[in-house]
């Protein structure tokens, strides 16, 4: 029998952690789109709504780059698919604000109403079989490699000066 391929081991532990850190992100990332798919939505694209759902007048082009950990370009990119798809609005900027104003439109709010539960379920399915200890270590560990790579990225880990985000984000499913 031939060894599995995600279970590869490799002699430098560094290497293997990041082989395995990519190959598990690379299916967690692929379960959630074939899960999303059936709604007609791909994990960005929710995300973006999400957040212009509940957020809605507060959240600019450059936050959503800024939170997705993408370039601006690549938002803009997306926003601009989204708006001709007819799941946002983008509101012309005005004299004195910094950017432009981001709405859900109904057809937007109707796929991520009909996305939450099902990102939900998979999200649920997921970390099912950790508990409760496994899942804080799982995030205290993430959190370093997270906070690691930014720095290195040369990346604010905090918000942008005058922002406040509360401690616990207030998701809203």
């Amino acid at each position: 029998m031939s060894p599995d391929v995600y279970d590869i081991q490799i002699s430098d532990e560094n290497l293997n952690s990041y082989v395995l850190l990519r190959l598990a992100w690379l299916a967690v990332n692929r379960l959630a789109e074939n899960r999303l798919a059936r709604v007609g939505v791909t994990a960005e694209t929710l995300t973006i709504l999400w957040g212009i759902r509940d957020y809605s007048g507060k959240l600019s082009p450059m936050d959503l780059a800024r939170l997705s950990h993408r370039d601006k370009q690549t938002i803009s990119s997306l926003l601009n698919r989204m708006e001709k798809a007819g799941l946002i609005a983008k509101a012309p900027r005005r004299k004195g604000q910094p950017s432009t104003k981001l709405e859900i439109t109904t057809k937007g709010k109707h796929i991520c109403d009909a996305a939450l539960p099902v990102f939900k379920s998979f999200i649920e399915d997921l970390f099912s079989s950790l508990s409760t200890e496994q899942k804080d270590q799982f995030q205290k560990l993430t959190r370093a490699l997270r906070n690691t790579a930014l720095e290195q990225l040369r990346c604010e880990i905090s918000p942008p000066s005058g922002t406040i985000v509360p401690r616990v984000f207030p998701i809203k499913w």
